[in-house]
């Protein structure tokens, strides 16, 4: 019976730690390609191998992170090594973290990098995004690919928010959530002021904050996060410009001078990951990043009504 032909890209040797001795061991044991690795009784294989079961642990979760194009051997070493250990994590992590995590590993330590100098390929924001994007596909539910697949009955999702700019009216950043970045536009740093009054109002402390999805009233699908030190009605939701928020955060396609553009679609971006994570999924919105203070002028549109509320939620 003829074998079937195996890619050397596919095979255990693309895993960092495994050579010729190891890969034979693997071999008799049933464990030649990645997907064989991806499959594996961690367990017993190891009583089968004797290679302790936390070597074997860390060269599977190197061998689930390379189903994902642009992440080959070193790459998945390096996320193995800071925690990032599957597909879910993967997606929920900070996209900014994982790029300096990378980074890092390509400076000398000690006369060693994690990635050799000779390693050519550049990993960039952008390049870790379509990585996270890519897990909304068949890598973690099988049965071809589809966008987005569901994760699970009740997941996670994690949210980050990161502040870049800050001008006299506004805080202009971005959203990463599942790979996707879209704008934000929150109040300035005015020390948490809870007020009813755009002017006066102030963006929330940095923090975690555990969150879930609103569909109450007429104000449509939204974000609400718990807990937020001195203040109440804090949400994610549908606006664009700094009249639209005495301390949510309002997502945008796009950007301008202190206003976010295409804020529906935003948020029908947002539904569609947080949905994408199960039925329930646990929802973490995570607030940081220190914004650079530029100068602008006042905005040119007059102010609209926002809606009525407490707590400077609105």
């Amino acid at each position: 019976m003829k074998q079937k032909n195996i890619f050397s890209s596919e095979t255990v040797k693309e895993i960092e730690g495994i050579g010729p001795k190891t890969g034979k061991v693997l071999a008799d044991a049933g464990i030649k390609t990645l997907e064989d690795f991806r499959r594996a009784d961690i367990k017993r294989l190891s009583k089968t191998t004797g290679i302790a079961g936390r070597v074997l642990s860390a060269w599977k979760s190197s061998a689930v992170l390379q189903r994902i194009i642009g992440i080959d051997r070193q790459i998945a070493e390096v996320l193995v090594k800071n925690n990032i250990r599957d597909l879910i994590v993967l997606r929920n992590a900070n996209p900014k973290k994982i790029l300096e995590i990378i980074k890092s590993a390509r400076e000398p330590k000690d006369k060693y990098n994690i990635i050799p100098d000779t390693y050519t390929k550049i990993v960039t924001l952008e390049k870790v995004l379509m990585w996270q994007c890519s897990v909304n596909t068949s890598h973690i539910a099988p049965g071809g690919f589809g966008a987005p697949a569901r994760l699970s009955a009740d997941g996670y999702i994690n949210i980050w928010i990161i502040r870049e700019y800050e001008t006299k009216f506004s805080t202009l950043g971005s959203i990463f959530i599942a790979g996707r970045h879209i704008y934000t536009l929150e109040p300035p740093d005015r020390n948490n002021a809870a007020t009813d009054n755009y002017l006066t109002a102030g963006r929330i402390f940095p923090g975690s904050y555990s969150s879930f999805v609103r569909t109450d009233g007429t104000r449509g699908w939204r974000i609400e996060l718990k807990n937020v030190p001195a203040r109440s009605d804090i949400q994610i939701h549908k606006g664009s410009h700094p009249e639209h928020t005495w301390g949510c955060i309002l997502p945008g396609m796009d950007k301008g001078n202190d206003r976010v553009y295409d804020s529906d679609t935003a948020m029908k971006t947002i539904k569609a990951q947080v949905e994408s994570s199960g039925t329930n999924p646990d929802i973490t919105v995570n607030v940081c990043g220190v914004p650079i203070s530029i100068i602008n002028e006042p905005p040119t549109q007059p102010p609209s009504t926002p809606p009525t509320s407490s707590g400077g939620g609105w």
